[in-house]
């Protein structure tokens, strides 16, 4: 096959962020049923006071309209022969953050390629400038390189449908530990998914290809481990790929992750930063989400100590997902209720992520969770034992209609887990799940 063509916590030390506006982002496709008309899903971060234009609120997201007007085009950047022009990269906000002064959101636009001699092409999103504070920047530009097959697979008699993934736009490491930054995959193919940075000389990478240089990606895991040595802004270029087999070296398809890191200063421990409690979701659940429901859930985080605050809880969210303001849950503890009442157009997986941020400016490990929309969850189907029981009694048993533990394997949902559909947390009420010793799956249907 053919190679692939391939604001902020306002401490004085970080006050020049102000100075630009581009925040990262990822272009993501997949076919549809007519020839060479594919879907292109991209997400997009931005400055939130770069203009009226990114600015992005409550209201901003309950109103659904577009946004990012003249922020730039989608451009075929190869395969298209004289013709350039997708699409406009304007988009509904998604998510926004206050503190750290920045708006994201998403967009899908659909595109007929014109027929090619191979029917590979590549697409993407360039512009101007990134911040200028990024250490070893090469300049302030950005391209966002995205390259797709459009041939039908020997393996499966289909055309290829990339890798998806999504991603703060910033992520905050404390001088001085050592940090692993997970990249969330998952791939609608089951394929085997790889991360690894983008490479300069194939034009992936813009002004910040050497930034991050000193820290290691493992691209089988699609993990970077990064010792925190040096305060500052970094840019971070990745490439996610998909290929038919764990001993394939041929990508099908290459998908570009941009985000920042900035490394900060503290004086707390390592380990003093906010974690997730329950009832909130564990990294990798996934969740089944029927059609015409809505999904609840609370996310509940504590500070590393009491004299420490958790100041936002920051989410990376499909489309239409409402987030409540942030209140206070218990000492150490607070918490937001999330809500989504998906339509049919988003049915299929989604990858939703969230991470708590306190008031010294360190943040939490990235919690992400999948959310398959058009799946029922479990239900329950049997639980022993029941009437009256001894007081000191503290063993029970479960049955669901479909195995409940829902985990993630590279990208990949292995069970569910339900949810709450029904009912939003109640702080007051203090209950919503009930932890038992024992699960077990019901075989018989």
């Amino acid at each position: 096959m053919k190679a692939l063509l391939l604001c902020l916590f306002c401490f004085n030390q970080f006050d020049y962020i102000q100075m630009s506006h581009f925040r990262g982002g990822i272009i993501m496709w997949e076919p549809t049923e007519s020839r060479n008309e594919v879907r292109i899903t991209f997400r997009v971060s931005w400055r939130r006071d770069f203009s009226s234009k990114t600015q992005c609120d409550a209201s901003t997201k309950d109103i659904h309209n577009l946004i990012g007007s003249g922020t730039g085009n989608m451009k075929c950047l190869g395969g298209c022969g004289s013709t350039e022009y997708i699409g406009t990269m304007q988009f509904y906000c998604t998510d926004f953050s206050e503190d750290e002064n920045w708006t994201s959101g998403e967009n899908t636009l659909t595109y007929t390629f014109p027929e090619s001699s191979d029917q590979w092409y590549q697409f993407g999103f360039e512009g101007n400038a990134w911040i200028g504070a990024i250490i070893d920047r090469q300049g302030g530009t950005w391209i966002l390189r995205t390259t797709a097959s459009l041939v039908k697979r020997n393996d499966t008699g289909k055309i290829n449908s990339s890798p998806k993934s999504v991603m703060q736009p910033i992520v905050r490491l404390q001088l001085g530990c050592n940090h692993t930054i997970a990249i969330p995959v998952s791939d609608p193919d089951n394929d085997d998914i790889r991360c690894r940075w983008a490479i300069s000389n194939q034009n992936e990478c813009g002004g910040i290809c050497y930034s991050f240089s000193r820290a290691e990606m493992h691209e089988r895991e699609c993990t970077v481990s990064y010792s925190a040595t040096q305060v500052g802004w970094y840019g971070v270029a990745v490439q996610i790929e998909d290929f038919n087999s764990t001993g394939s070296m041929e990508a099908l398809s290459s998908v570009p992750l941009q985000f920042l890191v900035v490394v900060f200063s503290s004086n707390t421990t390592c380990f003093s930063k906010p974690t997730f409690v329950e009832p909130t979701r564990v990294d990798g659940s996934c969740i089944g989400i029927p059609f015409n429901t809505t999904y609840f859930e609370p996310i509940i985080s504590n500070s590393g100590s009491q004299s420490v605050s958790i100041r936002e809880i920051q989410t990376a969210s499909p489309q239409g997902m409402v987030k409540s303001e942030l209140d206070v849950y218990a000492n150490r503890a607070w918490y937001v209720n999330i809500s989504w009442t998906p339509d049919t157009g988003q049915a299929g997986p989604h990858i939703f992520c969230y991470t708590a941020l306190d008031s010294n400016g360190a943040n939490s490990e990235s919690i992400c969770i999948r959310l398959l929309v058009g799946v029922s969850p479990p239900e329950i189907v049997e639980v022993q034992p029941v009437g009256d029981l001894f007081p000191n009694h503290s063993r029970w048993t479960i049955k669901f209609d479909k195995q409940k533990l829902g985990i993630s394997v590279t990208g990949k949902c292995v069970g569910l887990e339900p949810h709450t559909h029904d009912k939003q947390y109640d702080k007051s009420a203090r209950t919503l799940t009930l932890g038992l010793a024992l699960v077990t799956k019901d075989d018989s249907g």
